[in-house]
C-alpha cells in the first residue's frame, strides 16, 4: 500500500511499505529511498518543518529535490 505525502507543481512523495520506503520525484524523474536513506529523508522533513512550520508542501519538495540535491540522484521513471 502506498500513502502520497506530496502531490503538487510536478513533486511527488510517496511512502511504501508502512512508511519504511520512500520515492520522491519530479515529472518523470525519481529517486527510491529505504532503510537508512528513509530514515534520513524523514529527520530532513521533520527539520524543514521544525524551521519552517508554515511553509507549503511544495517548498518541502522543492528543499529536498534541489537544497538537500536529491534531484542529483534520480533517475528516469518507467511509463507504463
Amino acid at each position: 500500500m502506498s500513502i502520497t505525502l506530496i502531490d503538487c507543481e510536478g513533486y511527488k512523495l510517496t511512502s511504501f511499505a508502512g512508511g519504511t520506503a520512500y520515492l520522491l520525484s519530479r515529472r518523470e524523474w525519481g529517486v527510491a529511498l529505504h532503510g537508512d536513506d528513509a530514515d534520513q529523508l524523514l529527520e530532513e522533513i521533520a527539520a524543514f518543518e521544525s524551521a519552517w512550520p508554515c511553509a507549503s508542501r511544495v517548498a518541502l519538495a522543492a528543499y529536498l529535490w534541489n537544497t538537500l540535491e536529491y534531484g542529483l540522484a534520480a533517475t528516469p521513471l518507467e511509463t507504463a
